[in-house]
């Protein structure tokens, strides 16, 4: 009898032992052999259409494209339209500068020609203008004495016995309730005088007078001007002093 062949093992690639569950293997291997293929699988739907569009659409967007060239056409418009404007306005504003300087310029010059009587009148208008200004402002802000006492009494702030402040009666009301305390204590007694006009003020003391009132003032400054212009005393004050108002402490 002869001898079967014998088979290499390093011949054998797919070989393995035989197992029980190699009948397993066969009837799944089958009946997956066996089995219908899988159905193929669905298409994706297509889009729906985009329904057309109906005349009064197209003709809503075609009105809303217009609008909004115009818009953009303005907004350019106006842009360039306010450039123009501009340079216009800075030319005509130009024009009128030159216009005053030369306005001023001839003034000026009518001003140097003119004689020396018209100039002394419309000196004396502007004094007497500058008076009445004073003269109101110290009425409508009365407390502009206060800095003018303070620097009339900062040179002796404690005066020998007797020491007199003189002021305008009304002043002396605003003066009392302002500074009293301080002029108390310094040994200052607050009088009131007639003849002096609301806004100034008089300083005596042993050693000497000082005087702040509005005519010494304004006198001082009409020199410094080159002229000898006098204060205008108020009328009330004018008829204070006439009825002869005496001194007496505030």
């Amino acid at each position: 009898m002869p001898r079967p062949p014998i088979i290499p093992r390093d011949t054998l690639v797919d070989c393995h032992p035989w197992e029980p569950t190699d009948f397993v293997r066969q009837a799944e291997l089958a009946a997956a052999a066996a089995a219908p293929p899988p159905p193929p699988p669905e298409p994706e739907p297509e889009p729906p259409e985009e329904p057309p569009i109906s005349e009064e659409e197209w003709q809503a967007m075609l009105e809303a494209e217009l609008a909004n060239a115009r818009d953009e056409g303005r907004r350019d418009g106006f842009a360039q339209g306010f450039q123009d404007g501009f340079e216009q306005g800075r030319r005509q504003g130009e024009e009128d500068s030159r216009q005053i300087a030369a306005l001023m310029q001839s003034v000026r010059e009518a001003i140097d020609q003119m004689n020396g009587s018209v100039a002394e009148e419309l000196v004396g208008l502007a004094l007497q203008l500058a008076q009445q200004f004073l003269r109101g402002a110290l009425r409508a802000q009365p407390e502009r004495i206060l800095p003018l006492v303070r620097e009339v009494l900062g040179d002796a702030p404690t005066a020998p016995a007797p020491a007199m402040l003189r002021v305008h009666a009304d002043d002396a009301e605003l003066i009392r309730q302002a500074l009293g305390t301080e002029l108390a204590a310094a040994g200052w007694t607050l009088v009131v005088d007639a003849a002096i006009e609301r806004g100034g003020c008089r300083v005596q003391t042993r050693f000497g007078e000082t005087d702040a009132t509005l005519q010494t003032r304004w006198a001082e400054l009409t020199r410094a001007l080159g002229r000898d212009t006098a204060w205008i005393a108020s009328e009330r004050v004018e008829a204070e002093r006439v009825a002869g108002g005496a001194l007496h402490v505030a």
